[in-house]
């Protein structure tokens, strides 16, 4: 009856292709089967229950072994369950021997233990016999088996429980339409959580006589027995045996019903007990009965076991120091993990705050196999709630929120109805909505992914689903969770014709299954060991396309690859390269015409520096050959820094230390040729730089200092040219220090020449100031002054080297004339005296008088000039200039 009103689904479904499949095998009675456990399982409807995942044979995690040596020697060995629920294996054989290798020794299931399927009458299931914890449900369907043994189950937890299709409890314990004749649970003290389900089993025997409120522990779990075979009474099963209490699990004294509840005292609260006495009530901390009242007496743990001792939690990784007001590391802490206290947490979970964890928490982040906090945002992870990705299976409703992912945490399915349109089915077994068909270039959107925390789980068939190069960027598969055969990579029935996984690097748990594949090639080739990091798992490859087909159509390695195999065809898809790679190309050398080298001890070709030209002897840019730009020291660049300039050669060099800013060239000074800027700069009269200063360095002479403030720089502007020295501009006593070829008194050399040298008198016009100005300014001319408004020089040339006087004195005939003028005409008065005094032998061209100059002369020294009175004597008689032009030559 529990599959009568769901055979209607099968013509509207159209599910996966396992379904199918199965319809060719199996009889009529097992198909009506499988369309209710695909309507449950394939489309990955959660228990509502317990809220986990019933997706397509996905089990919670790989079989792995604690790696706590001591809790391995005295709690056994654990082993992952499965969470196929009722789904028909494609291969029944490979079924079988997946139950023997995962059960073998295993005395702990951490999930589902799952007995299906199993028509072949004369089956050994001894493996079963160490298992004595059950975290997750039993389900015992489609058996056929005679006797199903689990002498050592003890304690049924109950954190996963199952439900079936027209009840309401939720079961701990299932069994259905078996053939069996007895189930020995001769140990079975408790189940925590759930209800026990004996529905519709034929020939069993004995389970009625069982006292289920003496192991019930649940507070709404019940018992339900159903027998709907009518006109078919239940079989004749023979008596417990004469020593039994009440019930059995079968024949034989050894299967006798134990009790550790109903009989207890009450000071037993409920509780368990090793006896009737009051003092022989169990610790609190038991579950499923003891052998004695201490906490090392438990038949089993209601918390956590530590060390053959049960505890309400596991000792703390970090432990308080009231002395130092400071948390410190625990030396005896341990990880819990699931109802265990471990030293250290299998490979494929993480350590996050003393537990192992299969995910990281909002705001933490997985780095070295532990949580850690995030720095500001959370790297860019994905994960999805069941009802946006029902039983991890992809299709044309959820595709698109995979985009830009780089980590899903949990597992992704690819079957059929991925491309064929899928059907929502809710826990109730209501139908939600039907997604389209998907063309298979959707899946590009996996292009970014780099790591599926769980498994990857492919059975899918569409002409243009032929490889798996979507996920080419995927490196590691985590195995936290596994599917089918332990698998954490499972591909079965595809239409691929090579994997395209050039990325992946490693899976931290679980096998590798790829089974009867018609047109795969290069799978059998690849050294699956350099990727899967578990010693508990293997690789499952059979039925692919034969090897001697593959080569007949030269689907083969690239001849550039490594013993190691491929992903696919072509140079690109190597595990690794025979010679040498570039890039993700594997090639048979490193060709330094094309920009490589080849570093020593490494097989991969290296691309020379962006900054080379093209050849080079290393890596990076102080070791091209010739640089495509700049080069600065033994740097290639692509231009000079800032303090630095290239020059013709094209190497860089050091700007002048004066310049700010950079400069063009070398030069101390601002132009093409010198700094772009300076703090400190001399300029001239037209405020132009002659020169770029450090700005430590003082002004030289005849320049004073200024402050721009507007530009923020120094300049070292010159003094006026009538001054040697000076603080300001002009030739006024209070700027001007020192003048320039004028002195207050003419000096004992000077005297001695028969110089007398006066200041300037007190009519100088402004005339006869330009005009001496202008030839004090000229390089030429050694010495100027003024006699009585009369301008005298003395020239460089003539500057006598014993004495440094220069002894011919020259007069300025005509002060309209222009310097060179003058000094051609001074060089005319020097001719005409060299000429009247040839063989004459030398005269003074002054005569010494021993007069100093007056007071008031001294008083008078360049302070500037007088009004502009322009008297017959200052022109040199020259009364017929006109006034006007006298102003235009001042104003030039």
């Amino acid at each position: 009856m529990r599959f009568i009103c769901m055979v209607w689904l099968t013509s509207l479904l159209g599910l996966a292709a396992g379904c199918r499949r199965g319809q060719r095998r199996v009889s009529s009675d097992i198909r009506r089967k499988q369309t209710v456990s695909q309507v449950k399982n394939v489309q990955g409807v959660r228990s509502p229950a317990n809220g986990q995942s019933s997706a397509r044979l996905s089990f919670p995690a790989g079989t792995v072994i604690s790696s706590d040596r001591e809790t391995n020697k005295r709690y056994g060995k654990k082993c992952m369950g499965t969470d196929g629920r009722m789904s028909i294996p494609t291969n029944k054989e490979h079924f079988y021997r997946n139950l023997r290798d995962r059960y073998t020794n295993c005395t702990v299931v951490e999930g589902n233990l799952e007995l299906t399927w199993l028509l072949d009458t004369n089956l050994d299931l001894s493996f079963l016999q160490h298992i004595r914890e059950e975290t997750g449900y039993v389900l015992i369907s489609d058996v056929e088996v005679r006797t199903i043994v689990l002498p050592s189950l003890q304690i049924i937890w109950g954190r996963d429980l199952i439900k079936q299709y027209g009840k309401e409890e939720a079961f701990a314990l299932l069994v259905i339409e078996s053939k069996m004749h007895t189930l020995e649970l001769p140990a079975l003290r408790d189940i925590i959580q759930g209800s026990v389900g004996i529905l519709n089993n034929y020939n069993l025997c004995h389970i009625k006589t069982i006292e289920w409120n003496e192991i019930i522990s649940g507070a709404e779990a019940k018992y339900v027995y159903e027998y709907n075979f009518k006109g078919f009474p239940p079989r004749d099963c023979t008596p417990c045996h004469e020593s039994c209490e009440r019930g059995c699990w079968g024949e034989g004294k050894e299967n006798c019903q134990r009790f550790s509840k109903i009989n207890c005292a009450a000071q037993c609260n409920g509780g368990r007990c090793f006896g009737s006495n009051p003092q022989e009530c169990c610790h609190l901390f038991c579950a499923g009965g003891c052998t004695g009242p201490k906490q090392s007496d438990c038949v089993a743990c209601k918390n956590f076991y530590d060390d053959g001792v049960c505890k309400q939690e596991c000792p703390p990784m970090q432990i308080y120091n009231p002395t130092k007001y400071k948390w410190e590391k625990n030396p005896e802490g341990k990880y819990a993990y699931g109802a265990t206290c471990v030293n250290d947490c299998p490979e494929n979970l993480l350590k996050d705050n003393g537990a192992c964890v299969s995910a990281c928490p909002p705001k933490k982040k997985a780095e070295n196999g532990e949580c850690v906090p995030c720095d500001g945002p959370c790297p860019e992870s994905c994960t999805f709630s069941e009802s946006q990705l029902q039983g991890n299976t992809v299709h044309s409703g959820n595709i698109d929120m995979f985009r830009n992912c780089t980590v899903i945490e949990g597992s992704l399915t690819i079957l059929d109805t991925t491309f064929n349109g899928f059907q929502m089915i809710y826990p109730n077994y209501t139908f939600g909505p039907r997604f389209l068909h998907m063309d298979p270039a959707k899946l590009e959107v996996f292009s970014t992914l780099k790591e599926v925390t769980g498994f990857i789980n492919i059975q899918a068939h569409h002409p243009r689903f032929t490889n798996l190069s979507a996920f080419r960027n995927l490196e590691i598969i985590g195995g936290r969770h596994l599917t089918e055969y332990f698998s954490a990579l499972y591909i079965v029935k595809t239409s691929l014709k090579s994997l395209g996984l050039k990325s992946l690097q490693k899976i931290r748990s679980g096998a590798v299954a790829i089974l009867e594949n018609n047109d795969l090639c290069y799978a059998k080739k690849i050294n699956w060991q350099r990727i899967m990091k578990s010693q508990q798992h293997r690789t499952l490859l059979q039925n692919n396309k034969s090897p001697e087909q593959c080569i007949m159509e030269r689907n083969q390695c690239d001849d550039q690859c490594s013993g190691d195999g491929c992903w696919g065809p072509g140079n690109t898809q190597c595990l690794d390269c025979k010679n040498f790679q570039i890039g993700d190309e594997c090639v048979g050398r490193c060709d330094d015409n094309l920009g490589y080298f080849q570093k020593p001890g490494d097989n991969k070709c290296k691309k020379c520096d962006v900054q080379c030209e093209l050849t080079c002897t290393g890596e990076g840019a102080n070791n091209c050959v010739k640089c495509k730009n700049i080069k600065d020291g033994p740097f290639c660049v692509d231009a000079c820094p800032s303090s630095r300039y290239s020059n013709k050669y094209g190497e860089c060099e050091d700007c002048h230390r004066n310049c700010d800013g950079g400069c063009k060239g070398g030069e101390n000074n601002i132009g093409p040729r010198g700094c772009n800027s300076c703090d400190k700069a001399i300029v001239n009269l037209d405020l132009e730089v002659v020169q770029c200063l450090h700005e430590s360095e003082q002004c030289p002479e005849g320049y004073f200092y200024e402050w721009v403030s507007l530009a923020d720089k120094a300049l070292c502007r010159p003094c006026h040219p009538l001054c040697k020295k000076c603080n300001g501009y002009g030739f006024h006593e209070d700027v001007c220090l020192e003048c320039k070829g004028y002195m207050p008194s003419p000096t004992a050399a000077e005297i001695t020449a028969g110089i007398e040298r006066f200041s300037a008198s007190p009519d100088l016009t402004r005339l006869n100031l330009k005009v001496l100005t202008r030839l004090g300014g000229d390089e030429r001319v050694f010495k100027v002054w003024t006699i009585d408004g009369r301008i005298k020089f003395t020239m460089v040339k003539d500057k006598d080297a014993a004495t440094g006087i220069a002894k011919f004195v020259y007069n300025v005939e005509c002060v309209l004339d222009s310097i060179e003028e003058i000094l051609v005409k001074a060089a005319a008065q020097k001719a005409d005296f060299d000429a009247k005094n040839k063989g004459k032998g030398a005269k003074k061209p002054v005569k010494q008088t021993g007069k100093k100059p007056s007071t008031r002369q001294n008083s008078t020294l360049l302070k500037g000039p007088s009004p502009a009175v322009l008297t017959a004597r200052n022109l040199n008689n020259s009364n017929e200039i006109n006034i006007n032009e006298i102003d235009n030559i001042l104003h030039q």
